[in-house]
């Protein structure tokens, strides 16, 4: 095991100069090395992969390939360097102006799927969609993924700035500076386990840039509670109630499928804390936002959040983004 409970990565291999040699007949741009400290990345569009490690803003667009689906593989900086994420796209033809959704797959990692849940939708829009795909490879289990790598393998929180969350962040940086662009934020959508990644992403992270978030169907919670243990709670991780405010500053909707009430579903927690949470998805999304009002009101800060249920749809991540879209990217 490393320093921060990671198991040890095989080192990957560098590119061969004949590789170059071939990307450059096929007429790809090749970038620059990449700065020290800069994320490493590689672009993949209409079937062609550059693989070339180049730094975000080095030359010529090298991530998002406009308009249309494309994809590239996106490796971190500083303490998370090491692990790739292939990042899933759908551009529009004005990514410097575009609005960022950042969309956060379920505990199948099957970011293609969401990717094309969320296609339709922005059809017409200007909106970039980045569905990263944080596969098992690299992020085995929840502990790496759902829970963000925060605790180590004895139960003490790692460092903050080796948690899984912040790979989006340096992600939208990295993008952000792809495209030329001046966004200051972002919105993000999670199901399921992504609802799990994206509400722990904005308790934990209260630096984070998000300007809208959406979390669907979620399993269980990290309550706002620092009396009960994370990641039950947020006793044990370095919070506090500066950071509380902030959360619940933020702009987000507990969104709710009303017939998520399977109380046997085979990929639910099912241990006695999420248990206290209630007997299914639904109950355990009303006892979060019941959680976070009651702690609004006893550190007297503002709640933005809301609390929305969708008629007549259960554990349906195609469903639910359709009812999400409405508070992230307009009806």
């Amino acid at each position: 095991m490393t320093r921060g409970g990671r198991r040890p990565r095989r080192a990957r291999r560098s590119l061969p100069l004949f590789a170059l040699g071939l990307t450059l007949l096929a007429g790809c741009e090749i970038a620059s090395t990449p700065t020290s400290g800069s994320p490493v990345v590689t672009a993949r569009s209409s079937g062609a992969d550059t693989r070339t490690a180049v730094a975000p803003g080095a030359g010529p667009r090298q991530l998002v390939r406009s308009p249309g689906p494309s994809s590239f593989s996106f490796a971190p900086s500083g303490a998370l360097a090491g692990q790739r994420v292939t990042v899933y796209v759908q551009a529009p033809e004005d990514c410097a102006n575009a609005t960022i959704l950042v969309v956060m797959p379920g505990q199948n990692r099957n970011a293609q799927d969401y990717r094309a849940d969320w296609q339709p939708m922005v059809a017409g829009r200007n909106v970039l969609v980045l569905v990263p795909e944080f596969a098992e490879t690299d992020f085995p289990g929840p502990d790496e993924y759902n829970l963000g790598n925060v605790l180590r393998s004895d139960g003490k929180a790692n460092p903050s700035d080796s948690w899984t969350y912040r790979i989006v962040e340096q992600l939208f940086d990295a993008v952000v500076a792809d495209v030329g662009g001046h966004q200051a934020g972002y919105r993000i959508f999670g199901h399921s386990a992504g609802a799990q990644f994206v509400h722990r992403l904005l308790m934990l992270i209260p630096e984070n840039r998000v300007t809208t978030a959406v979390v669907a169907n979620a399993g269980w919670y990290t309550m706002p509670d620092d009396n009960v243990d994370f990641p039950y709670g947020l006793r044990g991780v370095p919070t506090d109630e500066r950071d509380l405010r902030t959360t619940f500053a933020k702009d987000m909707v507990v969104l709710l499928g009303a017939e998520d009430t399977d109380p046997d579903s085979s990929s639910m927690r099912q241990d006695e804390p999420a248990l206290a949470q209630g007997p299914y998805r639904l109950a355990r999304g009303l006892t979060f936002y019941r959680s976070a009002a009651d702690a609004a009101v006893q550190h007297g800060f503002q709640l933005r959040w809301r609390l929305v249920t969708v008629p007549g749809v259960a554990h349906d991540h195609t469903e639910m983004g359709r009812a999400a879209a409405a508070y992230l990217i307009g009806p």
